[in-house]
Formats: C-alpha cells, sequence, structure tokens
C-alpha cells in the first residue's frame, strides 16, 4: 500500500519542480545574453582585445548551458520517484 502525500507535500514537491524549471530557464537567458554579446564584440569590434572578449564569451556560453541542462536533468531524476 502506498503512503498518500498530504496536500502540503503535494505543493511542496510541485514547488520545487517549478523552481527547477525556473533555474534552467536562468541559465538559458544567461547563455543567450552570452552568446549576444560575444557575437555583438565580433560583429561590432575589429581590435583584437574586442574579438578576444567575444570569442571568449561564446566559449564560456556554451558550457555554462551543458552545466545548467546537467543541473536540471539531476535535480528532476532525483524528484521522478515523488512524481506520481
Amino acid at each position: 500500500e502506498q503512503d498518500e502525500l498530504s496536500l502540503r507535500d503535494v505543493l511542496a514537491i510541485d514547488r520545487t519542480i517549478v523552481a527547477n524549471e525556473r533555474t534552467l530557464l536562468g541559465y538559458v537567458r544567461t547563455t543567450l545574453a552570452m552568446l549576444g554579446a560575444g557575437a555583438a564584440l565580433l560583429h561590432f569590434f575589429d581590435e583584437q582585445a574586442p574579438q578576444l572578449a567575444g570569442w571568449g564569451l561564446i566559449g564560456v556560453s556554451l558550457p555554462l548551458f551543458a552545466v545548467g541542462m546537467w543541473h536540471y536533468i539531476q535535480r528532476r531524476n532525483s524528484l521522478s520517484p515523488l512524481i506520481r
């Protein structure tokens, strides 16, 4: 027989799921901002320093996105036994 969760527990799980999704969206938003800033630096500047900064932003943004997805998947998997 499965123990029934109280309404408080169900709502807490729902809040945790939504917080996890909100955190993923924060990673996505940061990644897109870094990609945009890097592309703008590459497009508008011909000097070496802004070009290096642009490539640096682009280079950091992709691993950042991967880390965000990894964290999201890890947390989702840890919550999956609680989700009906």
